[in-house]
């Protein structure tokens, strides 16, 4: 017997709640990114040891979103969520104990991409539920835009103010971790009581498969599959590689720089949603299209900022490849949404996240392959391979349109 839903709050819209808990384990995924090049002065680290704890971060992000999203389909997004948030929790706490042992910033990073990877593939399908008839009225493609705003909000904050306390606060390596701890505790209680929709579905008791049959659709092959890389990618390298090239170029400041890049790439990513969603159009990938080619521009400022070691270019860079990931994850998400069936939202929004933070490995490969190439030619190559991905989705731009 299907179970009835859950009565919706009174007072806030469900989807607040849903979306507030992706700020907030979005905040724990991020808080590392501005304490890098501490680690690595302060403790003596190689770049190539702190991309790599950086890194190790997405080995346990991808299995979680490939695993997370299909088991919220089946069981419910709030038990998904909910472990989202108590792995959030001891991410923070493991990291805070960084000090007694550098060995313990790799589980660290760890369990935190395992927390992310569950919510942003149960939450982001919760808030696209929970911004539909009957829980809500909002124009259609509204739960993509709220889950992107909410996320980019918490990648944006956390690594802001966690540089802020680097910079001016004690204990750097321990402080900003116990305050994520202490703001996302109670992110256990907004869950209580939220709607189920995906548990109305009339083919829940059907067996779920890891992959969505929706992936294998050839709109998702040829058209969301190669877009979906830049969504992270990008952001991976305004903020990891541009202050790393610029080192030498910021001298004392590079912390207070890498701030700065982190704040223009997460506010221009939430500034041109707007745009993104009258970019939106049902009957091409025009977003996607226009989404890669400001990936090429943004990609080319920052190919031409370390060959030229200009900081100003750098931000310049930044704030372009933070439109491009704005863009690029509310388009992307609008195309799964459409794409995905009744029964495999979370598991298609977990494998087109999954793709996303391929991109995220882009400055633990540029680190390994430094030994060999210089940044300027690095960058250029993925000039062009963006180039390519783009020629790609253009091709197959009115492939597999879903019905009006």
């Amino acid at each position: 017997m299907t179970p009835p839903p859950d009565r919706p709050r009174r007072g806030v819209a469900p989807w607040v709640p849903a979306a507030l808990v992706l700020t907030l384990v979005g905040w724990g995924g991020n808080q590392f990114t501005p304490l890098m090049l501490l680690y690595r002065d302060a403790l003596g680290l190689s770049s190539v040891t702190v991309n790599a704890v950086l890194g190790v971060y997405v080995l346990g992000l991808i299995p979680a979103l490939l695993l997370g999203g299909p088991a919220s389909d089946r069981h419910g997004r709030r038990p998904v969520t909910t472990w989202a948030v108590l792995l959030a929790l001891l991410g923070s706490a493991i990291m805070a104990a960084g000090p007694l042992g550098l060995w313990l910033l790799f589980p660290g990073r760890f369990v935190t991409g395992v927390s992310v990877g569950l919510a942003m593939a149960a939450a982001t399908s919760w808030v696209k539920e929970l911004s539909a008839p009957p829980f809500d009225h909002a124009a259609p493609g509204a739960g993509a835009r709220r889950a992107s705003v909410a996320l980019t909000a918490g990648f944006g904050l956390g690594p802001v103010l966690t540089a802020a306390m680097a910079e001016w606060a004690p204990a750097p390596e321990v402080l900003p971790y116990l305050l994520h701890l202490a703001i996302t505790l109670p992110g256990l209680l907004v869950l209580r009581g939220l709607p189920e929709p995906s548990l109305l579905s009339p083919r829940r008791a059907a067996p779920r498969r890891l992959a969505a049959r929706s992936a294998r659709s050839a709109r998702f092959r040829r058209v969301v599959a190669p877009a979906a890389p830049w969504v992270f990618g990008v952001n991976a390298v305004s903020f990891a590689v541009v202050p790393l090239v610029l080192s030498s170029a910021v001298g004392g400041h590079v912390l207070a720089y890498s701030t700065v890049l982190i704040a223009l790439t997460f506010g221009a990513g939430v500034a041109v949603q707007p745009l993104a969603r009258r970019l939106d159009d049902r009957t091409s990938a025009r977003a996607l299209l226009v989404a890669l080619g400001v990936v090429i521009v943004g990609l080319g400022v920052t190919a031409v900022t370390a060959a030229t070691a200009n900081p100003w270019l750098g931000m310049v860079g930044s704030v372009i490849l933070g439109a491009s990931y704005g863009i690029s994850l509310v388009s992307g998400l609008q195309e799964v949404q459409r794409i995905a069936g009744p029964d495999d939202l979370g598991a298609l929004t977990g494998i087109f996240y999954a793709l996303g933070y391929v991109g995220f490995l882009l400055p633990t490969a540029l680190a390994l392959l430094a030994g060999w190439f210089d940044y300027v030619a690095m960058l250029t190559a993925l000039v062009l391979i963006a180039g390519l991905c783009l020629a790609v989705v253009a091709r197959s731009s009115r492939v597999g349109l879903p019905e009006a």
